[in-house]
């Protein structure tokens, strides 16, 4: 059984991160946050929480298995709390010892008990959110969980997404955007994710000009990056969650 649980693992990290197309040909391939101080907020990603260091062109953040979160250096104007995008979802096999590791930092965490297992939530650098939820099944010490989104009446958060980017509907209120879990919930209020703690999204796609013409055409708004390495587009869905479209190369 050892041996087995060996061989799975290997073969799980050898997966591709987030890339697992959808019905569109569209799947989430990171997340994006700002940082007052980027090498700190990576050390702390790290150091506690375990995850590896990752380097994607000038960009540099942390990577999990099924999971990639960049960092760019800015003035934070809030915490992910209150806005469009609630926090950044992990799963782990025992919550306990990140607790015990982010009770030796700055930061606050809070283990929360459910039927399925603890739930640990951390506020962690710049504001940022992070829910670690506790899977005794896992293989892995750290694996990527989810995105939340939240928003007024959460289902129609959950129908744009499967009729704009093909996001399949799942139990409950979730989706899978490519290979990616997104979770939606009720708020009253949220704030845009521009500029917030969680910047945006990003996702990936085969064919950006017929996305876009899709999009256009359902009145949807884009902005392409001129300049950039690879084709590019930014929009925002109708809740403020900043969505960063790029062209698989």
């Amino acid at each position: 059984m050892v041996l087995f649980r060996v061989h799975l693992v290997c073969l799980l990290m050898a997966l591709p991160v987030l890339a697992q197309q959808g019905p569109r040909g569209v799947a989430l391939t990171h997340i994006h946050v700002n940082s007052a101080e980027p090498e700190a907020a990576i050390r702390f990603w790290t150091d506690v929480l375990g995850t590896s260091t990752y380097t994607q062109g000038e960009q540099h953040g942390v990577s999990m298995l099924g999971g990639v979160i960049l960092f760019s250096k800015g003035t934070v104007s809030g915490p992910s709390d209150g806005s469009a995008l609630l926090h950044i979802g992990l799963r782990a096999p025992d919550v306990q010892p990140f607790a015990a590791k982010v009770a030796k930092t700055s930061y606050k965490g809070k283990i929360q008990s459910a039927p399925t297992g603890d739930t640990l939530l951390i506020e962690g650098p710049d504001g940022v959110q992070i829910e670690v939820a506790e899977n005794s099944d896992m293989y892995t010490s750290l694996e990527f969980g989810h995105v939340h989104l939240q928003g007024p009446k959460p289902a129609e958060i959950q129908a744009w997404y499967a009729k704009n980017l093909g996001a399949r509907a799942g139990e409950e209120l979730t989706s899978r955007l490519g290979g990616a879990t997104v979770v939606f919930s009720a708020a009253a209020q949220v704030t845009p994710t521009k500029g917030r703690a969680v910047d945006h999204i990003s996702v990936e796609t085969r064919d950006l000009a017929t996305l876009t013409k899709t999009l256009t055409a359902a009145g949807i708004q884009l902005e392409m990056v001129s300049g950039a390495k690879v084709p590019t587009a930014f929009l925002t869905d109708p809740w403020g969650t900043l969505i960063e479209v790029t062209e698989v190369q």
